[in-house]
């Protein structure tokens, strides 16, 4: 019977569900806007914008590099969110910054307003990581030279 117990004991531990390595989740939602950016283990970067952000829905992954991944760690540091957590904001007229953090320990979750300074820095990093992923497509496209530019006003 004892076997049984421990056997049981054993495969209720096993299986509970537990968080490993860590996870950012920053949504900003705004009047006619909506952006979700996940960050998974300080490397793996996430986004979905419009209505995929609001149903949770990711349309674009890629990874950190060095550099970015060392500028997000520094910027997360500067929050300081996992060891003082801010006062929840009430006042979210305009739109606001839903967050959470998950780490081993910890798990924290923010509402702040759109005019909190960490929250918009950490923001415009994540967007500026995201659209990087265009700028390959954007060099490879053909530039317009004079004489496109010509024929275009003899057009109109």
């Amino acid at each position: 019977m004892n076997i049984f117990f421990s056997l049981c004991s054993i495969f209720l531990v096993g299986c509970a569900n537990t968080f490993t390595g860590s996870s950012l989740k920053l949504e900003m939602i705004a009047p006619q806007q909506a952006v979700l950016l996940t960050v998974v283990d300080n490397e793996t970067l996430s986004y979905a914008g419009g209505l995929n952000a609001i149903k949770g829905v990711n349309t674009w992954q890629g990874k950190m590099n060095g550099t970015q991944r060392a500028r997000y760690e520094s910027l997360l540091v500067a929050t300081r969110w996992t060891t003082n957590i801010p006062v929840k904001s009430t006042n979210l007229v305009s739109g606001k910054y839903k967050i959470r953090i998950q780490e081993e320990g910890v798990d924290v979750a923010l509402t702040l307003p759109l005019t909190d300074v960490n929250a918009t820095n950490l923001y415009d990093f994540l967007q500026e990581v995201a659209t990087t992923r265009l700028e390959r497509h954007l060099k490879t496209l053909p530039k317009p030279n004079a004489d496109v530019i010509i024929d275009r006003n003899k057009k109109e």
